[in-house]
This record gives structure tokens, C-alpha cells and sequence, in this order.
């Protein structure tokens, strides 16, 4: 029994440190072992392992009634510290009046950050904030874990065959060759009508191309093909592939083929080509890394079979280091040999790509790979002042257009966005890389404070520059999306946070609104608004709003937003695998806010009960009833095609099939071999 005035005070806990320095040291022991780690939590929160606000008391303990427990660990160890006297179990005294805010005190020189395998932009890190959904987003909680397991399995529904290493890799058949690839285009008019659907929803913002110099390219392509390299035409079938998810349905009618069997072939074909090219491999072009940003977008966009997030940031250094390769980071000044016009496309490619990598860097919870740059702003043009001559393509002079601060433009041109972007993003790029850096220390809350006033000094000087059409609409929705999500990473107040994630919540929301299919005549009325595919290429940002208000807002208007914000990735949930988990998760996290808000916490019988029974009819009804069931029908063979066809002659429900032990009966779907669509069912 150690004698009471050698116990350690309350709240010491042993992971502080090894030995007590109030002992005299043992004989042959060293200076006492400190650790570096502090708790800083009130000692029932750091019990029970939930999160703290801090307060004093805080408001766990107060709402458990039991605010006279709430008590702070003694820093024994601490010379400098002395406000703490021995026997003092309160938390150091804190400034109420402070305006700053900071909530946690500031990490000392020698605390060790924890080790994490992703940055806090990371979906994991943001969900993990909320401490009460956890355990159940990970399956961890042993009562949730068998019926997480099942609906686990379903992810299996919409697994598909994975595209090895695209584009680089070989699906294709080898009996497959350059004819019978180019016989398989649809007509002219769809065709047409794809590059446009391209045109209006992709390069305004990420701009690659200069419009009349491809449509060039194309009629060359029509009259013959033979003149096109193999490199040209991957490219070719990547934009039309990337058309297919913007177009409107009609477009394909009579074609005998849905738009995503088209993207599935003209992705096919990309690849076939792409690998026949010697280009990549000998002397890269701005073909190649063209090529290789339309993958990114289509990697994003989870269009591509199999792909994974780990592949998104390997194809994205591997496209930057391709671009550095090429200088195209470096002034084009160096570069004397260049026309005008060849000039500004390599500084629109090197812009976009620094856009792909920031937005693959915040998706994946990475540091941007981006080099130190010397690259000019694109020239303020339209395209229309890019004109052909027989001395080549030529561009319209004007001393406005070649000026090289992006302040000084007071007219909105084709050029206009990219020069916003190229101004804002050095800013945005050094914050993900600080927040996301396994080594620096998080930003001090003063340096997040000046951070944030001056991104949201350049939003509202956007928010009077874009607001002539739908394209500046997109434009204006991109721009707000990359400074709300990049805010949120920030150690910034909890109502600043919920402002931004509430802001981008009301950007899905407006996206939403204007994802409406056009009734009228694709091919007359021209594509759709540049919005149409920016809610999907953005949906990470509007799951981490999501997480962000369940963990930090937890009240019932928060939780009617997240109802809503749910129904896009619900209608997502059966594209891929990687929209399964998003929805999977979401669906949990918002369970587990509303069994707090509206069940009194009681969180276990909301996700066994109409959680679970949503997230099976979603997934089972997406497959069998969708017209996808011959895709994703298979019983624990993996075959894509169900024996008996696509659809069942029998209603099913998910409680139905959780009651009768069909879901991931032992090792397989449980399931007959004959497949979801055999009629078994």
C-alpha cells in the first residue's frame, strides 16, 4: 500500500509518465521518463473517451449531471507552471474574456503530433471527430458489428472487374485493332454533340484545350482518320467518354446503347490507343499530359472500373512529374520557339494541373506535390480572339491582354476564372500542405484567423465578377468550394466551421436544382450548364460538410441539412464502390445525429433499425430494378451476368432478405448461383 502522501494526485494518469520525480530515484535509476503527450480533456471525457469542449465545467458533464466531476489533470511535472498547486485537481484557470479562438491551449515545443496516415482533410480524420459515431462507422462497436458486416457485403453488388493500372494497363481484347475501334463510334451527331457536352461542362474549369483549334483537329479526323495519331485519338475518346456524363439521355437514343455502355467503350478505346502510342514513354507531349488529366477527372468522377482512391494519387504524381519534366511549370520565356498561342495553352494545362493536384490532395488527406513555379498567368482572352490565318493560328493583340497581374482586368473574359485561380491557389496550397503535413505542427489559430480573412476577402471580389451566366455560375460554385473546404481543415471557431460547412451544403443544394435533365432536344438546344457534373466531382467536399456538422453541431435543423445532403449520395450509392462506402458512411453518420437529437441518444436501435433496412433497399433496389442487375447480379461466382436475367418476378424488400439470411449467408451473398436476377428471390 503506498502511503497516502505519496499517492499520485487525482487525474494523474500513468501514461504522463514512467516515475514520479516526488520519490527519490531508485538506486541505478536514471532522471525521471516524462512523456511529452498531455491530456488536456476533463478526466471523465478522457474515461470514456469522448470528445470535450473543454469547458469548466464542460458540457458532457453537465448535461450527465454530473458537472461537479468534471475535473482537469495536474501538471505535477511542470516547474514553469505555477498556478497548479499540489492537490490541485482543476484545470488551469482560463481566460473567459479572451476573444481569441483558439479552445485548446497550444501544443508545447516537444508534444508529438499523433501519427496518422492521412491529413485531416481526409474523410477518416473528419468522422472520427465525431466520437459518438465512430465506433460505428468503423464497425467496431461489437452489438453493430455483425449487421455492419452484412451490409458490408453488399458493397460486392457494385463491385466491378478493376481496370489494371489505366491507362496505362491492357483491358482491352488483342484481337481489338485501330478499325474496329473507330467503327464502333456512334454518328456524327452524337459524336458532335459529346465533344460539345465536353466543351460546356469540363473546360471551363479545368481548361486544356483552345475550342476552334480542336474543332480543327476534328474535321481532319472525319475526313480522315488515318491523319490522327494514336495519342490524338486516346484523347479524342477520353473527352467524349467524359461527354457521356453530362449529355442529356437523348442523345443516345437509337444508338442501341446506354450512355454508360458508351463510356465504358470509348474508355476501352482510350486505353487501346494510349497504348499504342510511343509517346508517353519516348517524348511526352501536351497530348500526353492531357491525356492523363482527363484520367484524373475521370478517376474523380469514379467513371473508371476499378479505380481506387491510392491509384488517384499515383496517377497525379505521376502527371505532375510528367508536366515538370516538360517545363511546364517554368516562364514560357525560356522557351523562345513557342507561337503565342502554344505559349498560353502550356501556362491553361499547368494551371489545371495545379487545381487537379490541390483537389487530389485534399481527397486523398496528401500534401500537393507542386514545385516551385516561375509560370505566367494565362492571357486575359476570349476564345474568339484566337483566329486562324495561313500563317497559323494568331491571337488578337491588345496590351490589356498580356498584362501580368490578374488585378488588372476589369472585364470577365473566357480567361477570367483561370486567372483568379492562378492567384488564389499559392494560398490554398500552402494550407493543405501545412494541415496535411505528417511532420509541421498544425497552424497556430491566429495564423488560421488572417488565413481566412483574406481567402474570404477574395471570395466576395469573385462573387462580382462571376455572375453573368451558368458558366460563371460553375466558375463561382468551384472557386467557393475549394475556400469552404479548405477552411474547414483550419483550426478556426465552431461557428465559423459550421458557417463554411453550411455554405457548402447550400452550393449541393443549388447544384441539385440545376441537375434537371433539359426536356427539349439535346442536339438542338446545345449541352447542359457547366453545373451539371460539378456536383459529383465535388461530392467529397459536401460528404466532409456533412461529417464535419454531425461531429460539431448536433442540432435538428444541422440534422435536416444532412438528411438532405444524404439524397445525392444516395442516388450515387451504385455507381462504384468507392460511392458505396461515402454513402455507407454518411448514411451512419447521420443515424448516429439523429438518434442523439431525436432519440435521446439512443443511436443503436436507429442504425439496426431504419439505418440499415435504407442502406440495403438503396443497394439491393439499385441493382436489381435500376437496370444495372446484369452488372452487378452474381452470386458468389463474381460473374457480372445473372443466370436468369436482370430482374426477379418478385418483390423484395431488405428486411425481407435480412429475415430470411439471404444477405452474406456464410461466405458468399447467400444467394443461389443463379444470381440476384435468377427469380429465386
Amino acid at each position: 500500500m503506498v502511503p497516502s502522501e505519496q499517492q499520485p494526485p487525482a487525474g494523474y494518469f500513468s501514461t504522463f509518465s514512467i516515475l514520479d520525480p516526488n520519490r527519490p530515484n531508485p538506486e541505478g535509476f536514471g532522471k525521471p521518463q516524462k512523456r511529452n503527450r498531455r491530456v488536456y480533456v476533463c478526466i471523465p471525457c478522457h474515461r470514456r473517451k469522448l470528445k470535450c469542449d473543454k469547458g469548466q465545467p464542460c458540457s458532457r458533464c453537465i448535461q450527465a449531471d454530473a458537472a461537479d466531476e468534471c475535473v482537469y489533470q495536474k501538471f505535477p511535472f511542470n516547474k514553469k507552471d505555477s498556478s497548479n498547486e499540489p492537490g490541485d485537481t482543476s484545470r488551469p484557470q482560463s481566460s473567459v474574456g479572451n476573444p481569441s479562438p483558439c479552445v485548446s491551449p497550444s501544443p508545447s515545443e516537444n508534444e508529438v503530433k499523433p501519427a496518422r496516415l492521412h491529413g485531416v482533410t481526409h474523410w477518416s480524420n473528419i468522422a472520427a471527430e465525431f466520437q459518438e459515431a465512430w465506433p460505428y462507422i468503423t464497425g467496431s462497436e461489437p452489438q453493430w458489428e455483425p449487421r455492419y458486416r452484412h451490409i458490408q457485403g453488399l458493397k460486392y453488388l457494385v463491385a466491378s472487374l478493376p481496370s489494371p493500372n489505366f491507362p496505362f494497363g491492357g483491358i482491352c481484347d488483342c484481337t481489338q485493332n485501330r478499325i474496329q475501334a473507330l467503327s464502333n463510334l456512334p454518328g456524327r451527331q452524337v459524336v458532335d454533340a459529346l465533344v460539345r457536352s465536353y466543351f460546356e461542362t469540363f473546360e471551363p474549369i479545368y481548361r486544356m484545350f483552345h475550342p476552334q483549334q480542336f474543332n480543327q483537329e476534328l474535321e481532319i479526323f472525319w475526313l480522315d482518320s488515318n491523319q490522327c495519331s494514336e495519342e490524338w485519338l486516346s484523347q479524342f475518346f477520353m473527352m467524349i467518354a467524359l461527354g457521356c456524363q453530362s449529355a442529356s439521355i437523348q442523345i443516345f437514343n437509337g444508338t442501341g446503347h446506354r450512355a454508360d455502355d458508351w463510356c465504358e467503350r470509348f474508355l476501352s478505346h482510350a486505353q487501346f490507343f494510349f497504348g499504342r502510342s510511343s509517346s508517353p514513354s519516348t517524348y511526352p507531349t501536351m497530348t500526353t499530359v492531357r491525356i492523363l488529366c482527363l484520367t484524373v477527372i475521370a478517376q474523380m468522377l469514379e467513371i473508371i472500373k476499378g479505380g481506387e482512391p491510392s491509384r488517384l494519387s499515383t496517377l497525379m504524381g505521376h502527371l505532375t512529374q510528367l508536366a515538370v519534366s516538360m517545363y511546364l511549370h517554368r516562364a514560357t520565356s525560356l522557351l523562345p520557339d513557342l507561337t503565342p498561342l502554344e505559349a498560353d495553352l502550356r501556362r491553361r494545362l499547368w494551371v489545371t494541373i495545379q487545381l487537379l493536384d490541390l483537389d487530389v490532395a485534399i481527397r486523398t488527406g496528401a500534401s500537393p506535390i507542386q514545385p516551385d513555379s516561375d509560370a505566367e498567368p494565362p492571357i486575359n482572352i476570349n476564345n474568339t480572339d484566337v483566329y486562324l490565318t495561313e500563317h497559323g493560328w494568331l491571337i488578337e493583340y491588345s496590351p490589356e491582354l498580356f498584362t501580368t497581374s490578374t488585378s488588372e482586368s476589369r472585364s470577365t473574359k473566357d480567361a477570367t476564372f483561370q486567372l483568379k485561380l492562378f492567384a488564389l491557389l499559392p494560398l490554398l496550397t500552402k494550407i493543405i500542405r501545412i494541415v496535411n503535413s505528417p511532420t509541421k505542427p498544425p497552424p497556430k489559430c491566429e495564423t488560421s484567423q488572417a488565413w481566412a480573412d483574406i481567402l474570404l476577402r477574395k471570395l466576395s471580389s469573385f462573387e462580382s465578377v462571376f455572375k453573368f451566366s451558368a458558366v460563371h455560375s460553375a466558375q463561382l460554385d468551384t472557386l467557393k468550394t475549394l475556400i469552404y473546404r479548405t477552411l474547414l481543415s483550419l483550426p478556426l471557431p465552431p461557428s465559423q466551421t459550421k458557417k463554411f460547412a453550411l455554405s457548402l451544403l447550400e452550393i449541393q443544394t443549388r447544384l441539385r436544382l440545376l441537375h434537371t435533365p433539359n426536356p427539349q432536344n439535346f442536339l438542338l438546344q446545345g449541352g447542359p450548364p457547366a453545373t451539371n457534373c460539378l456536383l459529383s466531382l465535388r461530392r467529397d467536399d459536401f460528404g466532409a460538410a456533412v461529417l464535419n456538422l454531425c461531429s460539431s453541431s448536433q442540432t435538428q435543423d444541422v440534422l435536416q441539412k444532412a438528411r438532405e445532403a444524404l439524397q445525392d449520395f444516395r442516388e450515387w450509392a451504385c455507381r462504384s464502390t468507392a460511392h458505396f462506402d461515402e454513402f455507407v458512411t454518411l448514411s451512419i453518420a447521420v443515424g448516429c445525429l439523429e438518434g442523439v437529437v431525436e432519440k435521446s441518444g439512443s443511436i443503436q436501435g436507429v442504425l439496426n433499425g431504419e439505418v440499415a433496412a435504407r442502406v440495403e433497399h438503396t443497394i439491393l433496389s439499385g441493382r436489381l430494378w435500376s437496370g444495372s442487375g446484369a452488372s452487378g447480379g452474381a452470386a458468389g461466382s463474381g460473374s457480372g451476368n445473372a443466370a436468369g436475367g436482370g430482374r426477379g418476378g418478385v418483390a423484395v424488400t431488405a428486411e425481407g432478405l435480412w429475415e430470411s439470411g439471404y444477405l452474406l449467408a456464410g461466405t458468399g451473398y447467400g444467394f443461389d448461383a443463379g444470381g440476384l436476377g435468377g427469380g429465386r428471390l
